[in-house]
């Protein structure tokens, strides 16, 4: 546990200054999240990473996917006692296909976060480099 917290905190502290990591190294951090998430709910989680169809070389702006996967353990929850979440990440030609979902109950109250403003910012960055 004490090896996963200390990859994430040098992925957060030091790789994010960078333009850009590859998508492998994203995808990386984002199971050794999940792992850790594991430790957590024990037997109460289901989580299914599909990565099959990703470039070697794609490239996207560090911790720009990490915010939704904890996104989706923060704002989901168990039903009949299982938290289950999906992630489908694909690279096709030029882009980048990334799809997450989990349990949650309906009707609940939205809460004003800073997670999509973070990751508005960060895409704008990155647009506004290769323009």
């Amino acid at each position: 546990m004490i090896l996963k917290l200390s990859n994430l905190l040098d992925y957060i502290l030091y790789q994010i200054n960078k333009p850009q990591v590859l998508l492998s190294e994203e995808i990386y951090h984002i199971k050794d999240y999940i792992t850790l998430e594991k430790m957590r709910f024990n037997d109460t989680l289901e989580v299914k990473l599909n990565t099959n169809t990703i470039s070697t070389d794609f490239q996207i702006a560090p911790m720009l996917l990490i915010p939704f996967v904890e996104n989706s353990f923060k704002h989901g929850n168990l039903i009949n006692g299982i938290l289950k979440i999906d992630i489908d990440i694909q690279t096709k030609q030029n882009s980048l296909e990334f799809r997450i979902s989990n349990t949650c109950l309906q009707n609940q109250n939205e809460s004003k976060g800073i997670g999509l403003k973070n990751i508005k910012k960060t895409i704008g960055n990155v647009i506004s480099k290769t323009i």
